[in-house]
């Protein structure tokens, strides 16, 4: 279950170990896009030193495997990168969204976390099947990997036309999508549990939140909803 944190203004997955500390950020937390949000949620819950990474996100399917080599100060920015996959622990894998789909993914006793962003794009392209294989690599089994859904827009809000339309039903069918009237919708959400069940996640390690980051204006911010970049939300991943 993905359940919501009021006071620390984040979403958690109850299936993922207390080993793993994440979190899917909300505007209460604060604009992902500015370094304090980052240090506000260290000061308040680490005690130790942390490697924080940063992926510059271009809508890829590019997974990065960070290890020591990767990380040369407190603060890391990874060029070009939607992905990001370690077993190295008290380092924090971030990524951004404003509608997309973030996920953290965890081999809890392999000791080998991820965190992706997702949005039509990296759907469409399999980004969760690319972050599952780094993760393998690394030494994680798919049985034993959890991956948490993080919001995003929902299909109540999400809707797509021509090319785009064609392309998920190509993909995947008429059961990704909802029709009302001549309008057609995405569930991206169904969308990627689609594709972790396809990699070989086992459908009771797969949790997922249904709000919808277009319709909830009080936690969210959405271009879709606002057409403008306001904020972004910041989504992390660490191995204590």
């Amino acid at each position: 279950m993905i359940k919501y944190i009021h006071k620390k203004g984040i979403f958690c997955s109850t299936l993922l170990d207390t080993k793993i500390f994440h979190g899917f950020g909300t505007k209460i937390l604060g604009n992902g896009i500015k370094k304090e949000t980052v240090q506000k949620i260290l000061k308040k819950y680490i005690s130790h030193p942390v490697y924080v990474i940063i992926p510059q996100q271009i809508h890829s399917t590019h997974v990065e495997i960070v290890d020591q080599t990767k990380i040369d100060q407190r603060y890391t920015y990874i060029a070009a990168s939607d992905a990001l996959v370690t077993k190295e622990k008290n380092v924090l894998l971030t990524v951004l969204t404003v509608d997309c789909v973030p996920i953290i993914y965890a081999d809890v006793g392999r000791s080998v976390i991820g965190i992706s962003h997702g949005g039509w794009k990296g759907t469409l392209e399999n980004i969760a099947k690319y972050v599952i294989d780094r993760m393998i690599e690394l030494g994680a089994r798919k049985e034993h990997i959890i991956a948490a859904v993080g919001p995003a827009i929902a299909d109540c809000c999400y809707r797509i036309y021509g090319l785009r339309r064609d392309e998920f039903i190509q993909a995947f069918g008429d059961r990704v999508i909802r029709y009302s009237g001549d309008r057609t919708f995405l569930n991206l959400l169904a969308a990627n549990i689609d594709l972790l069940l396809a990699a070989g996640i086992l459908r009771k390690n797969i949790d997922y939140s249904l709000f919808c980051t277009s319709c909830d204006e009080q936690r969210f911010w959405s271009f879709h909803r606002d057409h403008v970049c306001i904020g972004e939300m910041l989504h992390y991943v660490m191995l204590r």
